[in-house]
C-alpha cells in the first residue's frame, strides 16, 4: 500500500487561510457597510444582502478550513477535524482530481488556480484542495492505492494527475 511518512497532521497553509479572511472581511465590510450607514433602494438593498450572506458563508468556509486538520499515514487519509472520517487505502473506492482555473488560460500553474482531490470510501468522502499541506504527498499516496485496487478513473482526473507529474497504474 501507499508509504507515507509517519503519521503526520496536516493543516492548510497559514497564507491561503489569511487571504480568505481579508477576502470575506472586506467583502462583509463593503456590503454591510452600505446596510448599516445608509438606506439604499430597495433593488440595492436586496443586491447588498444576498452579497453580505455570500461573503458571510466564504468566511465560514474559512473558518471551516483553518480548525480543520487531516492526518496521512500508511494506513489510509483521516479528517479529524471537524466530522471525522478515515478513508483506508484498502477500502477506497473512488478517486477524481479537478482543477479549477482563476484565469481564462487554463494551463495548470497553481499560481492560476487550485486543484481539488475527492477520496470515496465506503463510510463517506473527503474533499481536500491544494492548499493543504503536503497535497502533493496525499495526492500520490491515493493515487497508488486507486491503482492497487484497480480502480477506474475518469479522463479528467487522469489529465490533471499527469499534469501533476503523478503516475497512474
Amino acid at each position: 500500500m501507499p508509504s507515507a511518512a509517519p503519521s503526520t497532521v496536516l493543516t492548510y497553509d497559514r497564507p491561503s487561510i489569511v487571504t480568505d479572511y481579508l477576502r470575506s472581511g472586506v467583502g462583509l465590510v463593503a456590503s454591510g457597510a452600505p446596510l448599516a450607514l445608509t438606506k439604499p433602494m430597495p433593488w440595492l438593498t436586496w443586491v447588498l444582502v444576498v452579497t453580505f450572506i455570500l461573503f458571510l458563508l466564504f468566511a465560514l468556509r474559512s473558518v471551516l478550513r483553518h480548525v480543520s486538520r487531516y492526518q496521512l499515514d500508511d494506513d489510509g487519509f483521516e479528517r479529524l477535524s471537524p466530522r471525522p472520517l478515515r478513508v483506508k487505502w484498502s477500502e477506497i473506492e473512488g478517486m477524481k482530481l479537478r482543477y479549477y482555473a482563476t484565469r481564462r488560460n487554463r494551463d495548470q500553474d497553481q499560481n492560476n488556480g487550485w486543484f481539488q482531490l475527492q477520496l470515496r470510501g465506503n463510510k463517506g468522502k473527503i474533499i481536500i484542495d491544494s492548499n493543504l499541506g503536503n497535497f502533493d504527498q496525499v495526492l500520490k499516496s491515493t493515487a497508488r492505492a486507486a491503482g492497487v485496487r484497480g480502480l477506474a478513473l475518469d479522463k479528467v482526473t487522469r489529465d490533471n494527475l499527469s499534469a501533476m507529474g503523478v503516475a497512474t497504474q
